[in-house]
């Protein structure tokens, strides 16, 4: 007898129970739980597998499904702990941000993503750190903020602090936010040209 426990969204049940079946061979002992373990932790959609033996006849498996915090370059998703996994693409949950970068940095992003959110409370929906390695994210208000490749968390709070106060509602009119600048920033607007704005002076 095979029990097989979870919360399952986009893994088959049917299925893993046809494909542990086929692994089911042999006496109580004699079961090979690794490759049992091994067949369901291949299927792109688990996370952790536990396979437990029931005495006299039976074999009890947990299985924690993935869950997508983030889409990766387009090609996968990351979960919270930063770890990749590429399922077929009609199967991504809808409406995930994207972080988009090189494949050496999935932690450097997943982390600034959070930082993003969670601390200033911004709704990124796009993150990306170039070849350049500079950055830019866009918000889900369309929003995009270019950051460039130096000072990070200062310009992210230059951004929070300054820019969001100085513009108040006037945020919504400006297509793209360049803070770049050492004391300003740059709003390039929706329907105007750019306006500079340094320690409170416009020009």
């Amino acid at each position: 007898q095979v029990y097989i426990e979870g919360k399952f969204i986009r893994l088959d049940l049917n299925r893993m129970q046809e494909l542990v079946s086929d692994k089911v061979k042999g006496g109580f002992f004699n079961v090979d739980v690794r490759a049992i373990r091994n067949t369901l932790v291949a299927l792109p959609w688990a996370n952790e597998v536990s396979v437990h033996r029931i005495w006299p006849d039976g074999l009890r498996l947990i299985v924690n499904e993935q869950t997508a915090v983030v889409r990766w370059n387009e090609t996968g998703l990351l979960n919270d702990q930063g770890h990749y996994f590429a399922p077929e693409k009609e199967s991504f949950p809808h409406g995930l941000p994207v972080l988009e970068g090189p494949e050496d940095s999935r932690e450097l992003l997943l982390e600034r993503f959070k930082l993003l959110k969670q601390f200033h409370g911004l709704s990124v929906v796009h993150l990306r750190l170039n070849e350049r390695r500079a950055w830019q994210f866009e918000l889900d208000s369309g929003l995009s903020v270019v950051l460039g490749r130096k000072d990070f968390e200062n310009r992210i709070n230059r951004f929070v602090y300054m820019v969001i106060n100085s513009l108040g509602e006037k945020l919504s009119q400006a297509k793209e936010i360049d803070m770049r600048y050492t004391n300003g920033f740059a709003v390039r607007w929706k329907k105007r040209a750019i306006e500079n704005i340094d320690n409170g002076v416009k020009w």
